[in-house]
C-alpha cells in the first residue's frame, strides 16, 4: 500500500480514486465503423442521374476516329515495324483460322480469347492505321470467351509511367480494359480506365509544359469515357446492390471529372457531326427546289407559246423519248364530245368490251383507253 502511495505522490495526485471513479480519466474507445463515405460526385456519377445506360454511349463512327488521328501522325514508321505488322497479322489469321477448326464449346472460348489478344498486339503496332477497329473486334471477341475464371490472366501487363504513356499506349490500355469488362472483370477494368483517365486528365492541364493536349489526347480522352460507360453498364448487369456499392471504391473524384469532360467533348464532336451533316442535306434539297422553281418558271413561260415539251436536261429528254418511242401510239381525237345520256352508254357499252379479245390496232382498243383516262 506504501508502494500505491507513493506512485500517487509522484503522478501528482495525492486523493485516493476507486477503479470505477477513474474511467473519466481515459479517452473513451469508440469502433470504427465499417462503412465507408463515398464522395457525393463519385456516387451520383454511378447511382444518380449520371449513371450509364446504353444512351450515354457516344456512337462516333470509326471512320471519323481514324481520320481525326491519322491527322495527327507522329510515329515514324521503319521497315522492320512494318515487317511485325505482317508477322501480327498472321498471327491474327492463324487465331482466326484455329477458331474455325474449334469442335466444342470450351475450345471455340480459347480460340476467342486467343483472337483477342492478338488483335491487341495488332492495335499496338505503330503501322496500324485503324487501331479503333481491331479493339473493338477484341472486345467482341472476348465477350464470347470464358467468363470470370483466369480469363483476365492474358490482358495483366505492366503499365508505363504516366508521364512518359504516349497515345497509342493509352489506346491499348483502353482495349485491355474493354476486354476484362467483357470477360466480367469490371474492377480491374475500372483501374485501367482510372488510370488512362489521368493520363490523360496530366495533358489537359495546361500548366504542365512537357505533355502536350492534342486531338489524339481528345480521342483517347472520348474512347476512356466510352469503355466507362461500358464497364457501368456490365456493374449493373452482373453485380448485385452490395457489389454495386463496394464498386464504387474503384472510381475516385478526379477520374469522374475528367471522363465528365471527356463525355462533353464527344457530344460536341457528334452535334458538329450531325450539323454537318444536315446542312448537306439541306444544301443538297434546296439546290433541288430551285431546279424545280426554274422548271416551273420555264414552263410558265412555254405555255403560253403552245409548245408541248419542256427544256430539261439532256438525259431526261432522252429517256423521255425512248419512253415515247416505246409506248403504242393511239388515236385520240380529243373534238368528241358527248352529252350526259350518250356518255354514260358508252361507257356501259366499253366495260362490256372484253379487253383480251380486242386488238391493239382496233377502234375499241383506243377507245377503252381514251374513256378510261
Amino acid at each position: 500500500m506504501a508502494g500505491y502511495e507513493e506512485w500517487q505522490l509522484l503522478a501528482g495526485n495525492t486523493e485516493y480514486q476507486p477503479v470505477g471513479d477513474r474511467e473519466g480519466l481515459y479517452p473513451k474507445r469508440i469502433r470504427k465503423s465499417g462503412k465507408r463515405v463515398y464522395d457525393k460526385k463519385v456516387q451520383e456519377w454511378i447511382e444518380g442521374v449520371g449513371s450509364a445506360t446504353s444512351k450515354d454511349f457516344i456512337p462516333i463512327p470509326n471512320i471519323e476516329l481514324k481520320r481525326l488521328w491519322i491527322q495527327t501522325t507522329c510515329e515514324k514508321l521503319e521497315e522492320t515495324k512494318i515487317t511485325d505488322a505482317k508477322k501480327q497479322m498472321q498471327k491474327v489469321h492463324k487465331a482466326l483460322a484455329d477458331l474455325r477448326a474449334c469442335y466444342t464449346y470450351a475450345a471455340a472460348e480459347k480460340s476467342c480469347l486467343n483472337i483477342s489478344i492478338a488483335l491487341l498486339e495488332m492495335a499496338a503496332n505503330p503501322d496500324c492505321h485503324d487501331p479503333f477497329n481491331c479493339l473493338q473486334q477484341a472486345a467482341s471477341f472476348a465477350s464470347q470467351a470464358t467468363k470470370s475464371g483466369n480469363s483476365d490472366t492474358v490482358y495483366r501487363q505492366s503499365l508505363p509511367e504516366t508521364t512518359q504513356c504516349s497515345s497509342r499506349e493509352a489506346l491499348i490500355i483502353l482495349g485491355r480494359a474493354d476486354c476484362l469488362q467483357a470477360v466480367y472483370f469490371p474492377n480491374e477494368a475500372a483501374y485501367l480506365c482510372s488510370f488512362v483517365a489521368r493520363v490523360c486528365r496530366l495533358h489537359r492541364d495546361s500548366r504542365e509544359v512537357n505533355c502536350e493536349w492534342n486531338d489524339r489526347w481528345k480521342v483517347v480522352a472520348i474512347y476512356a469515357y466510352n469503355v466507362s460507360v461500358m464497364i457501368r453498364i456490365t456493374v449493373s448487369s452482373i453485380l448485385d446492390e452490395t457489389m454495386q456499392k463496394a464498386f464504387m471504391s474503384a472510381w475516385e473524384r478526379d477520374v469522374v471529372e475528367e471522363l465528365e469532360r471527356a463525355r462533353k467533348d464527344g457530344r460536341t464532336w457528334i452535334n458538329t457531326l450531325t450539323k454537318m451533316v444536315g446542312d448537306t442535306s439541306l444544301r443538297n434539297g434546296t439546290e433541288f427546289d430551285s431546279s424545280s422553281d426554274e422548271i416551273v418558271e420555264n414552263f410558265t413561260e412555254l405555255s403560253g407559246t403552245g409548245q408541248n415539251h419542256l427544256p430539261v436536261q439532256s438525259d431526261v429528254k432522252l429517256l423521255l423519248q425512248e419512253d415515247q418511242a416505246l409506248s403504242p401510239s393511239l388515236n385520240f381525237d380529243s373534238n368528241i364530245q358527248f352529252k350526259a345520256e350518250e356518255l354514260n352508254e358508252k361507257v356501259v357499252q366499253l366495260l362490256k368490251t372484253k379487253i383480251d379479245e380486242c386488238d391493239e390496232d382496233s377502234n375499241n382498243f383506243n377507245e377503252i383507253v381514251q374513256y378510261s383516262v
